[in-house]
């Protein structure tokens, strides 16, 4: 499993994930979590993401890893963090899946491929991490070209993986392609949010980088335009 510096796991989860992972035969196994802030004034910000890791729904009979990813994206409860997951090791040996390194949100391609990879998956509802809240983290602080070329990276990467595997039904392939586009969307509302002396680092991407963005920024107008549209005639 994968612990963060800044954040703990709870006494005995490591043994109580094992043996579950092992009793029902799985590649993957997902939880829950818990937050905890290191000021009141953050408590207050991002008092949103104090349930926004807790587990909703019983989800633990083992089940394919798209099955399980379809699931959780249908009650909005789907997310990529590596802390959440307690992986076998043969499993991420066959697979061959790995971070992208140098990047930030690494883990939201990570994850994804992890789920959609794994033959055998489930989710038990109880809480084995505790994830910090404090600030100048990722989370906190201002949004950056690095936010901005993390989620690039990762909706390029997802789309490479969405093109190669193999849906088992259209409802895991639906929930993909969702999970995609709305990195593609996180990136083009981060280009929108960070500073103009942020924005000129955009001629450091590569071509097939520079040119994949592009095709973002365009989809996001045409979007616009038609959501006008839309406006315009109901008005």
């Amino acid at each position: 499993r994968f612990l963060d510096s800044d954040d703990k796991i709870g006494p005995g989860s490591i043994e109580r994930l094992f043996e579950f992972a092992e009793d029902n035969g799985l590649d993957l196994l997902a939880f829950g979590a818990a937050v905890f802030y290191e000021n009141e004034q953050l408590k207050e910000k991002f008092s949103s993401s104090a349930d926004y890791y807790r587990c909703s729904k019983d989800l633990s009979k083992a089940t394919s890893g798209q099955q399980l990813f379809a699931a959780l994206n249908s009650i909005c409860e789907y997310r990529a963090n590596a802390g959440l997951l307690f992986i076998r090791r043969d499993f991420l040996k066959r697979s061959g899946i790995e971070f992208i390194p140098g990047i930030l949100h690494e883990d939201e391609a990570f994850g994804f491929e992890c789920l959609l990879k794994a033959t055998r998956a489930a989710r038990i509802n109880e809480i084995h991490y505790l994830r910090r809240i404090r600030p100048d983290s990722i989370m906190t602080k201002a949004k950056s070209f690095k936010n901005l070329y993390g989620y690039l990276r990762v909706y390029m990467e997802q789309a490479f993986i969405v093109g190669k595997i193999k849906f088992e039904n259209k409802n895991a392939e639906r929930a993909a392609l969702q999970v995609m586009n709305n990195m593609g969307r996180a990136c083009i509302s981060t280009w929108h949010r960070i500073p103009n002396e942020e924005k000129k680092k955009i001629s450091t991407l590569t071509a097939l980088e520079k040119f994949r963005f592009d095709a973002l920024i365009g989809a996001s107008v045409l979007h616009g335009a038609h959501k006008s549209a839309n406006l315009e005639t109901r008005i």
